[in-house]
């Protein structure tokens, strides 16, 4: 099972679509995590000691229990019909992984594989953006949506989001095509690079040799994905993540040689970033620069209401 779980990190940025009818699309990955799924099903019904996990594994029973609790109260049960039947197909995925990783190097390994795989993609999308300074723009968009996105999203969804206007950005009078790789939407890569940028920024810590340096490129490779999405949600996740693992540093009283790159390497970074239209999206974060800003504020304090109007059965 360990090395089902192994196949599913190394091809999820990459799982090409499945079209089993007219008007489907299927990503592969779906079909390998429900599969996982059943297999730790099976696993469980002829007495294997699969279930566990402990406080994690409590908690998602728990959030598993609240799910079918909310039901009950559903506005519409047809939506949350077809809500439910979508989470079904992943839930016995997290138990999946929670037996798959019992001991550090199990962790490490898939952490190293996540990490390896991701990279891949991340410098797939890096290649990519860069090159409509030497192709275009709309010449690029065009490539992709015609050989790149049907094999990866499927046909439908291909179409679907060709003409998705976040496919570029504005920015100080300039559009730019966001980087996306092989995701349908520069906001969902943008946190998928972001997600494996401390593990990998920490497997470059922790390695040795020749994985030191892969391991560092692969950081490099997720902070220039980030980078050129154009996202500002992931930038505030990327200055987060410095300022944690600032704080991790601190506390840990490591070398000062080691310190001392850490915050050459922030600087530089930050420098780089101020002096290019990344640093201008980045300011653009403020309501007053950006209208749509305020519109998403406002729509986090109506889920905030409806939250703390449902807090246990929901809506």
């Amino acid at each position: 099972m360990y090395r089902f779980l192994l196949l599913i990190a190394a091809l999820l940025p990459f799982q090409f679509a499945l079209n089993p009818w007219s008007g489907a699309d299927l990503p592969v990955g779906r079909v390998l995590i429900a599969l996982a799924g059943l297999v730790w099903i099976s696993a469980a019904l002829f007495g294997r000691r699969v279930i566990g996990g402990g406080s994690v594994g409590l908690f998602l029973v728990l959030l598993g229990g609240s799910i079918f609790i909310s039901g009950a109260v559903a506005i519409d049960p047809v939506r949350y019909g077809r809500k439910l039947l979508f989470l079904l197909g992943f839930f016995p995925f997290f138990f999946f992984v929670l037996y798959c990783l019992r001991s550090a190097g199990q962790v490490r390994k898939f952490l190293e594989v996540s990490v390896l795989s991701g990279a891949a993609a991340a410098l797939a999308g890096v290649i990519f953006s860069f090159a409509q300074f030497y192709y275009g723009a709309d010449r690029l968009l065009s490539f992709w949506s015609d050989f790149i996105a049907p094999i990866f999203l499927g046909k439908n969804l291909a179409q679907m989001v060709s003409g998705y206007s976040s496919a570029f950005v504005a920015v100080g009078g300039e559009n730019y095509l966001r980087a996306a790789a092989f995701f349908p939407d520069p906001h969902i890569f943008s946190f998928y690079a972001e997600m494996l940028l401390p593990p990998a920024a920490a497997l470059a810590w922790l390695s040795r040799g020749r994985k030191k340096t892969l391991f560092a490129g692969a950081t490099g490779a997720f902070l220039l994905a980030v980078a050129l999405t154009f996202t500002r949600g992931a930038y505030v996740a990327v200055v987060v993540s410095f300022l944690i693992w600032g704080l991790w540093i601190w506390r840990k009283k490591i070398d000062l040689r080691q310190a001392v790159r850490f915050g050459a390497l922030f600087l530089l970074l930050v420098t780089i970033v101020r002096l290019s239209p990344v640093g201008e999206r980045f300011l653009a974060i403020s309501p007053q620069a950006d209208s749509s800003i305020s519109e998403r504020w406002e729509i986090w304090r109506q889920a905030l209401d409806l939250i703390a109007a449902n807090p246990l059965s929901g809506v």
